[in-house]
C-alpha cells in the first residue's frame, strides 16, 4: 500500500469476532491483538485507518436472542462492544465509522422479503432503521464525553434517484422513494430528526414503530462528523401505474414503480446502470441540502463479475 502511494485505507472490526461473550462484553485478546499489530503497521507506513464497526457482522447469538436490531438491548450491547473498541484503540485510530450501509441487511430481510425468514414487514424494517440511527448517535456521545480525538461517522449508500419526467406524479414518486431509501437516515445522522413526512406516511398507512421522545432528543444532540457515500448505479422511478392490493401490507413501493431510461448504458454482469453524473448530483446534495458535511466516496465502480474474455460486461 505504501508503495502504491495510498494515505488511507478503510476496514472494519466485526463485533461477532473481537468479543467472545456479548452479554459480558468480553474481548477475544488474539482477535484484538492482531488489529493492534494491523494498526501500528498502517501508522509506521504513514497509512491512516478508517474503521468501521459494523458491516453486517450482527452477531448470530444477538439475532436468536433479541430479535437483532429490532431490540433495544442489541442497541445497549453494541453500545457496550464499541465501549471496548475505544478503549482500546483510540490512540491509534481516529476515524470511526458506526455503519456501512446500515439500510441493507432490513430491506432485504424485512422490506423485500428476500432473505431469511422471508417477512414482509415495514414495520420491523423501520425499527431496526430508528435503533441503527440511535446507536449512531448512541456512539457519537460516547465519543465526546470521553474526550477522544478524532471524528464518527457513518457510511451509506443513497440511491440517487431521477424521476420518469418532470410530471407532477412522477416527481412524487422520486419524493417518496428518496424518503425512504435515502432521507431516513440522511436526515437524523446530518441533521439529528427524521423528515415531518416519514411520520406521517408511517402512521397514514399503519406502520407501528417504537420510539420516545428521550431517543428522538439523542438523536437531535449527537449528529455525525462526516459521511462515507457508496454510489454505484442512479435509481429510476415513475408513479404507479396500478392500484395497490388491498390484502398487501404497505411497501414504499405503494407510490413508485422502477423505470428503466431507453437507451441506458449498462452494466450487464450486474444489471445496473453506468450512470457517472451521480457522483456529481451527490455531492450537489450533501452541499445544498446536508450543512455541506465532510464526506468521501466509500465505495463505487462497475463490479462486474465476469472474465474479459468470457463476455461483453457493458451494452
Amino acid at each position: 500500500m505504501k508503495l502504491a502511494g495510498l494515505t488511507h485505507y478503510r476496514t472494519s472490526i466485526n463485533w461477532s469476532r473481537f468479543l467472545t461473550d456479548y452479554e459480558a462484553v468480553t474481548v477475544d485478546e488474539e482477535y484484538a491483538a492482531y488489529y493492534d499489530q494491523l494498526f501500528d503497521e498502517l501508522l509506521a507506513n504513514g497509512i491512516e485507518p478508517m474503521i468501521c464497526l459494523e458491516h453486517y457482522e450482527l452477531p448470530g447469538y444477538l439475532l436468536e436472542e433479541y430479535g437483532g436490531w429490532g431490540s433495544k438491548k442489541v442497541v445497549e450491547l453494541y453500545v457496550r462492544y464499541v465501549e471496548q473498541v475505544f478503549a482500546r484503540y483510540h490512540h491509534k485510530v481516529t476515524r470511526w465509522f458506526t455503519f456501512n450501509e446500515p439500510i441493507v441487511v432490513q430491506t432485504r430481510v424485512y422490506l423485500d422479503a428476500l432473505r431469511w425468514p422471508y417477512e414482509q414487514n415495514t414495520g420491523k424494517w423501520m425499527q431496526w432503521n430508528h435503533h441503527k440511527v440511535l446507536a449512531t448517535a448512541k456512539v457519537v456521545q460516547l465519543f465526546r464525553e470521553k474526550g477522544y480525538q478524532g471524528s464518527v461517522g457513518c457510511i451509506l449508500n443513497p440511491e440517487v434517484t431521477y424521476p420518469r419526467s418532470s410530471a407532477a406524479h412522477d416527481q412524487r414518486a422520486a419524493e417518496v422513494y428518496d424518503l425512504f431509501y435515502n432521507r431516513v437516515f440522511l436526515d437524523p445522522l446530518v441533521h439529528g430528526a427524521y423528515p415531518a413526512e416519514l411520520f406521517t406516511l408511517l402512521e397514514k398507512h399503519a406502520v407501528a414503530w417504537d420510539y420516545s421522545a428521550d431517543e428522538l432528543a439523542i438523536i437531535r444532540d449527537n449528529t455525525v462528523d462526516e459521511l462515507g457515500i457508496n454510489l454505484y448505479y442512479p435509481h429510476r422511478v415513475k408513479a404507479p401505474s396500478r392500484a395497490w392490493h388491498p390484502g398487501t401490507p404497505f411497501h414504499p413501493a405503494w407510490y413508485y414503480e422502477p423505470f428503466e431510461l431507453p437507451g441506458r448504458k449498462m452494466n450487464n454482469s450486474r444489471g445496473w446502470e453506468i450512470y457517472p453524473q451521480i457522483v456529481y448530483d451527490m455531492a450537489m446534495r450533501i452541499k445544498n441540502d446536508y450543512r455541506n458535511i465532510p464526506w468521501f466516496v466509500a465505495e463505487s465502480g462497475m463490479g462486474w463479475r465476469m472474465r474479459p474474455s468470457s463476455a461483453t460486461p457493458m451494452a
